[in-house]
């Protein structure tokens, strides 16, 4: 499914991130010499977009989503880099809460955002003014929203992964019918054994995957985890104030702070 958040990190250039922008696809037309008004904007949503415009050969691990968009790609969506890749993405019905004011903006222009503004329950609780930190959510209340609403895509997945997620928000999914059939039905455990790397999660969080799930694998790792070390979860917030600096790197655009 074509997702907005689709990206590559890369190491060749430190917290460097790989991923396209409006500009980036107009450019890769024009200089094919064909016409702007022919571009599919659907054909550059997802990883195989990115492929096709940078040319990339190598192997990178691939992300998408809206729970943990790194900084610099968030920054740009909000900022109106992307309008066009992000009015034709499938995942909007489960963008978190501070792109709803951005969705607002496009639904009058695009059909598929405004079905998906729709359907989409945090337009229902973000205000039409006022500050944005009055209805700025946690990753517990967002998990529980996720579930409610039948999320899939990387929105579950990605709150599991998330850095500074809380015990809270990991039992909530741990003890929602619905999310353990959506985890089991990977045959290799990953959303389970997500949780258990995350250097955040708990005793308490590893206790309960030993004790009711029943996958070997899980409860091996959760063993072996249970005696190390746990980081205490803090709230991380996300702020606009910063640069983006764009390294090119054999004619890939690498976006990374300042």
């Amino acid at each position: 499914m074509p997702e907005v958040g689709s990206h590559f990190k890369t190491t060749s250039v430190p917290g460097g991130i790989i991923f396209l922008t409006d500009a980036d696809v107009v450019a890769y037309y024009e200089n094919k010499g064909h016409s702007v008004q022919s571009i599919d904007w659907n054909d550059f949503t997802g990883h195989q977009g990115i492929i096709r415009v940078f040319r990339i050969t190598k192997e990178y691990y691939h992300h998408e989503g809206f729970i943990g968009m790194p900084p610099v790609m968030k920054k740009m969506i909000l900022e109106g880099k992307a309008d066009r890749i992000f009015s034709h993405c499938e995942n909007l019905r489960e963008a978190t809460p501070e792109f709803i004011p951005m969705m607002r903006r496009l639904a009058v222009h695009s059909r598929n955002v405004a079905n998906q503004l729709e359907v989409n329950p945090y337009n229902r609780v973000v205000p039409l003014n006022g500050n944005e930190r009055n209805w700025k959510l946690s990753l517990t209340t967002q998990m529980r929203v996720g579930i409610k609403h039948g999320f899939t895509g990387s929105t579950i997945g990605n709150i599991l992964r998330a850095e500074g997620c809380p015990e809270e928000a990991m039992l909530v999914a741990l003890n929602s019918a619905k999310t353990r059939r959506y985890m089991d039905g990977y045959e290799d455990h990953h959303h389970y054994l997500d949780i258990v790397a995350n250097p955040y999660t708990t005793k308490k969080v590893l206790q309960f995957l030993l004790t009711d799930v029943k996958h070997e694998d899980v409860r091996v790792a959760a063993k072996l985890r249970i005696k190390g070390p746990v980081k205490k979860a803090t709230i991380l917030r996300f702020t606009k104030s910063f640069r983006v600096k764009t390294v090119t790197r054999n004619g890939v655009k690498i976006r990374v702070k300042a």
